[in-house]
């Protein structure tokens, strides 16, 4: 019910961004106004941005729904850098945020390179929301492995979660806008996959910074 709840709402949101402005849209151009060029592509970004947010919302329930292991591949992280770094510039609003990726490896692992990508541009797009308040905004991506697992760390500027919500963000359609934004079901999402796999996704405040921690079991 509550994750159910979460959806709808999340949906209703952007929808009615969209009614209301295409309203707004035939009231101001009714024929008896002058058209002033800026503030309708204004109007018409804020609809097109809006169907985006539905369209990715009905992605990821997509994914939820329908996440299973498929063809595992040996790969390096490294090598997936062009493909996220063309990912990261179509998020909205990405071209505001320093995105580092200096302490990428070349560490291998065996995974489904496209659920490995929609995986982190899924992080990467919730690190861009989360910090859209901050003066100077970064993100920074960097791999590390312990004797058990490659881990891919994805660290923005935030100043990490709450910890009053901290237990609560991989749950079911969780929502916290304060927290974090977005549906809140893209990180249940993400650690649903990685389970999966045998590995898993955790939050830690990391040198007083929001991060999260992909885990790849080692082959």
């Amino acid at each position: 019910g509550e994750a159910y709840g979460t959806i709808v709402h999340e949906i209703a949101n952007p929808l009615n961004s969209i009614i209301m402005y295409a309203e707004l849209i035939k009231q101001t151009y009714d024929g008896t106004n002058k058209i002033d060029p800026a503030k309708l592509m204004s109007q018409l970004d804020t609809i097109q941005s809006s169907g985006f947010r539905i369209d990715n919302i009905i992605k990821d329930i997509k994914d939820f729904i329908n996440s299973k292991p498929t063809k595992k591949e040996n790969f390096t992280i490294k090598s997936l850098l062009p493909e996220i770094l063309d990912g990261f510039k179509a998020i909205k609003y990405s071209s505001q945020v320093t995105l580092n990726t200096d302490e990428v490896s070349a560490l291998s692992v065996n995974f489904d390179k496209g659920q490995l990508y929609r995986l982190i541009i899924n992080l990467l797009s919730n690190a861009v929301d989360a910090i859209s308040d901050k003066n100077e905004k970064w993100i920074k991506i960097s791999t590390e492995e312990d004797f058990k697992f490659i881990k891919i760390r994805i660290t923005d500027c935030g100043d990490g979660i709450p910890a009053s919500v901290v237990n609560k963000i991989f749950a079911k359609g969780y929502s916290n806008k304060k927290a974090c934004k977005g549906t809140g079901l893209g990180l249940d999402i993400c650690r649903k996959i990685l389970h999966a796999y045998d590995g898993t996704l955790n939050y830690e405040l990391f040198n007083g910074n929001t991060s999260f921690v992909i885990y790849i079991p080692k082959s």
